[in-house]
């Protein structure tokens, strides 16, 4: 098991997964003896377990019946592996940004080699969390390079948007040619769990974009934790008796 993330956690992760793939609300679940067995846990770790989905409407737990699923309290926000999350919500009405820290800093490896600058070099940062009527959804790492940074921060863009792609392009006329994304699952970290609402351990999709000029010049880039129980992603495959080589692959075929 992952350094650093409990059991419970990882126990209510897969039943949560598991439910939604495969029960129908009203349904009894496994009882807790057999949820012990199958992960080798505790009673007290197996409860804490069902406490967690309890809490978040995924379960009914009636002593002396059982326990039902209930389904997903809400639905899900959907969209395409190559539409931009920020760009889409922001269209939605209910939609806040709210600011958690921002400092100026030096990069970290990863992020120096994505926007192309040396480690040394200084970069504004920022981290915000996306809510959307009243409840978070994600949360929002960037990395924007020093005078670019500092004309978003005197300007405010960083509490008017929650896109700040569209920010620039509306207020600065810098045209974003393209964007680079790459979708993971990860899983809820210390630094940001109780800002999402979710457990520490708790399945997250990771997005990781690089914003791009028209001469594929890194602009900005973003690293953003999206709650696993509030989005999908949705891929159209045509074709799909060809097979597909790896040349053939783009940002649209893969999740």
């Amino acid at each position: 098991m992952r350094s650093g993330i409990n059991k419970y956690s990882v126990i209510r992760g897969i039943l949560r997964s598991r439910l939604a793939r495969e029960a129908t609300p009203g349904e009894r679940i496994a009882t807790e003896t057999k949820l012990c067995e199958e992960f080798g846990a505790s009673r007290a770790t197996v409860q804490r377990a069902l406490q967690g989905l309890e809490r978040a409407g995924i379960i009914r737990r009636e002593q002396g019946v059982g326990t039902f699923y209930l389904g997903e309290p809400a639905r899900r926000m959907e969209q395409k592996p190559s539409q931009i999350l920020e760009s889409l919500v922001e269209r939605r009405s209910g939609t806040e940004i709210r600011m958690v820290h921002r400092c100026t800093r030096k990069p970290p490896p990863v992020v120096a080699a994505l926007l192309g600058i040396s480690v040394d070099s200084t970069i504004h940062y920022l981290e915000r969390v996306c809510l959307v009527d009243g409840e978070p959804i994600a949360f929002i790492r960037t990395y924007l390079p020093e005078a670019l940074g500092s004309k978003i921060l005197a300007d405010g863009g960083d509490r008017k948007r929650l896109s700040l792609a569209g920010f620039i392009a509306d207020e600065y006329g810098i045209v974003i040619d393209s964007v680079s994304q790459t979708i993971s699952a990860s899983v809820a970290e210390p630094d940001f769990a109780e800002l999402l609402g979710v457990e520490l351990g708790d399945p997250v999709l990771e997005g990781r974009r690089i914003y791009l000029d028209k001469d594929g010049a890194p602009l900005f880039c973003a690293i953003s934790s999206y709650r696993a129980d509030k989005h999908a992603f949705i891929v159209n495959v045509k074709d799909w008796r060809d097979d597909v080589s790896d040349s053939d692959l783009s940002s649209d075929s893969i999740v």
